[in-house]
Order: structure tokens, then sequence, then C-alpha cells
């Protein structure tokens, strides 16, 4: 297993000992509190033996990996921004084309009565 996948092993871990300190503290269950206190300690011996060089390392990796799915993520905004304004632009040009071709036949309208009227 790669030290990333260790670490947040380790972490999820963590957390699920926090989660069940959290009920104990709420139940006044204080042997379980104990245990889940020895449980983390027992995970944070884990997670330095990991080395120090190592944790640089890792965290180095988790920042890379969290930038480049905030860049994705930033690029996807701008993607669909941008789609929304084309669509937006397209639906006011439709609009504006509508009112116009409203026009035309009202202006056709009127004359095809009028030419109907005089010859009949």
């Amino acid at each position: 297993m790669g030290a990333v996948q260790q670490f947040l092993g380790l972490l999820s871990e963590w957390k699920r000992a926090s989660e069940t300190e959290g009920r104990a503290i709420q139940a006044e269950n204080w042997p379980l509190l104990t245990v889940c206190q020895e449980k983390k300690e027992q995970l944070r011996a884990r997670m330095e033996s990991l080395g120090f060089d190592e944790a640089q390392g890792l965290m180095e990796e988790l920042r890379e990996a969290a930038a480049q799915l905030m860049s994705i993520e930033r690029e996807n905004v701008a993607l669909l921004s941008s789609k929304m304004a084309a669509v937006s632009r397209e639906i006011k040009d439709l609009g504006q084309q509508a009112r116009t071709l409203g026009r035309v036949r009202g202006a056709y309208g009127v004359l095809r009565q009028g030419v109907w009227s005089a010859n009949g």
C-alpha cells in the first residue's frame, strides 16, 4: 500500500475512533472512552512512524492532488459559465427575431386585409 493510501486509511480510522469517542462521552461510557483514546494514541504513533520526510512528501502529494482537482473544478465552472452565456445570448437573439417576425407578419396581415377589402 502506498504512503498516501496508508495515511488516508489511518485518518479514516482516526475519524471512526473520534466518532465513537463522542458517543462514549455522551453515554458517559468511560471505559469505551479510554479504549478510543488508546486507539487514537496507537494511530498517532503509526502516523509518526511514517517518518517526517515521508509525511512531508505525502502532504505535498495531497496538496498537488487537491490543487489539480480545484483547477479542474475552476475550468469546469468557467466552461459552464461560457456555455450558459452563449445560450443566454442565443435566447435573446431568438426573442428579438420572434418580435421582428411578429412585426413583419403584422404589417403583411394589414396589407393583405387592405388588398382583399379593395377587391371585395
